[in-house]
């Protein structure tokens, strides 16, 4: 399973800053035999709350391949003192699919993406 850990101590303040909303699962069965991996991606909605902030898990949820990005921007006076955006958050899902299943590519096996439970 390759998770992005939202609740993990040292990071929760900061996701809660980002206000991110929703949760990565890649769920994986290996099948040596036909070396093969079956992936399934899940995603949850989430909320924040209280001091120290904590998550909630909400009722929504989906599954199957698919791709959350999240971007924040503050406007900022750029070194000709012009007023500019500056990126301050970037959350893209592809970054945490992206290295597991290049190593898997790259060891000669084959990745499928499920839409469903099926393995």
């Amino acid at each position: 399973m390759a998770e992005w850990r939202l609740a993990e101590p040292a990071f929760r303040h900061f996701f809660s800053l980002s206000q991110l909303t929703r949760t990565l699962t890649i769920r994986m069965r290996f099948f040596p035999e036909e070396r093969e991996v079956r992936a399934i991606e899940e995603q949850r909605e989430i909320t924040w709350y209280g001091d120290p902030p904590r998550m909630k898990i909400g009722h929504q949820a989906s599954r199957g391949p698919g791709r959350s990005l999240s971007k924040d921007w503050t406007v900022e006076r750029g070194p000709d003192g012009r007023r500019r955006l500056q990126e301050s958050f970037s959350f893209d899902s592809a970054d945490m699919k992206r290295p597991v299943r290049s190593t898997i590519l790259e060891e000669g096996w084959i990745w499928r993406s499920l839409l469903s439970e099926d393995f």
